[in-house]
């Protein structure tokens, strides 16, 4: 019997629950009420009091710098002072872009598995599962949301490498389009670029496969 595939098949883990919505927030309310948990956000919305109106007040919140890029000391910062409050937080929600999306999962990750984040940079060095994670997207091309990756600076090494393991992977994401309507023309664009060029890369990579051309000719119409 001749394959159909002209590499082996490669199983490829996915994000577990996908939903898309019109009113996101008010979808991550009700997932939340009964649980302790601790949100990432983009540095967007510290000023938007109704994000913050439909989450708990016992949650711990972290706001992300403008113009953020995950270093590998502010995230082992971050795990420390979480740590500190001794409190039995079961979920971590990250909002916001790559950067945002990318803290949370780190910080997933380093709440289950002991030592610094440099130590898990590199291929399948994660012993646990981290805590169950959602991530909210709020600009297109990112990929962060569905990756096995989570990329971080070490700026010690001088390197940029990522945590890149199955556990890294959002538990559960939530998609609504209607969060990139406030993104500014500048960024619009070249995250749209983004995803015309991963589309791209996609379509004429030695790996690809079935699922993935027909998401990226989808993505190069819509484009």
């Amino acid at each position: 019997m001749l394959s159909i595939f002209k590499t082996n098949a490669i199983n490829i883990k996915n994000v577990n629950k996908v939903i898309f919505s019109s009113k996101p927030f008010f979808d991550l309310r009700n997932k939340i009420k009964k649980k302790n948990a601790i949100i990432i956000l983009d540095n967007f919305f510290k000023k938007k009091n109704k994000l913050i109106s439909k989450i708990k007040k016992n949650n711990l919140i972290f706001y992300l710098p403008k113009d953020f890029e995950p270093t590998t000391d502010y995230i082992d910062g971050i795990v420390k002072e979480i740590k500190k409050r001794k409190n039995n937080f079961e979920l971590v929600v990250s909002i916001g872009g790559g950067s945002t999306l990318d803290t949370g999962k780190s910080i997933s990750n380093l709440l289950n598995n002991k030592g610094s984040s440099e130590k898990y940079q590199g291929w399948d060095l994660l012993k646990n599962r981290g805590v169950y994670k959602i991530g909210i997207p709020t600009l297109f091309g990112t990929g962060s949301e569905v990756t096995r990756t989570c990329v971080l600076m070490n700026k010690k090494k001088k390197l940029k490498l990522g945590m890149n393991s199955d556990f890294t992977v959002f538990d559960e994401i939530i998609l609504s389009p209607d969060l990139c309507k406030t993104v500014n023309r500048n960024q619009y664009f070249f995250s749209g670029m983004d995803c015309f060029i991963h589309s791209f890369e996609s379509l004429t990579g030695k790996y690809k496969n079935t699922v993935a051309n027909v998401y990226s000719h989808q993505t190069i119409d819509l484009c």
